[in-house]
């Protein structure tokens, strides 16, 4: 069931996200708990959720500054990967915020083959690469974006 960050208690949400952020990403997660927290209190972050069992096991969020929005983080707990959760996450964000942007744009490890795969799926585009974006371990960031019809 697809739920908002407005149906949740802020800190319990906060410290969900960074369980599952930190369960999903192969080096721990890039947010800790206070930053998911005022990510959630950001007037311009977009929070899409996925619930099954009453119980959040993914989510992506979107930061949206005038007709342009961002996918700032994307995650979905392991024993739910290949199961198309993050797919229809993605799917539903862009539908939703696609109302109000002309362009989405994300950055994605050079090395994370399933992720590039999914945006290419749900009509991302690699348009650049930003050279040592990441750390532990530095690597390349490409830059990919989603453009409304």
């Amino acid at each position: 069931m697809i739920k908002h960050k407005e149906e949740y208690g802020k800190e319990e949400l906060a410290q969900r996200l960074w369980q599952i952020s930190q369960a999903s990403f192969d080096y721990g997660s890039p947010w800790n708990v206070d930053q998911f927290l005022a990510d959630i209190n950001n007037p311009v972050s977009h929070y899409v959720l996925v619930e099954k069992v009453e119980k959040v096991i993914g989510y992506v969020v979107f930061h949206q500054v005038l007709d342009e929005a961002e996918v700032i983080n994307i995650a979905v707990l392991p024993e739910f990967k290949g199961k198309k959760v993050a797919q229809e996450l993605l799917e539903y964000g862009l539908k939703e915020i696609g109302e109000n942007v002309q362009q989405v744009f994300l950055e994605v490890r050079e090395t994370n083959d399933s992720a590039k795969g999914l945006y290419l799926k749900v009509g991302f585009e690699e348009i650049g690469r930003r050279k040592a974006y990441y750390h532990h371990p530095e690597e390349d960031g490409l830059v990919m974006r989603w453009q409304t019809n």
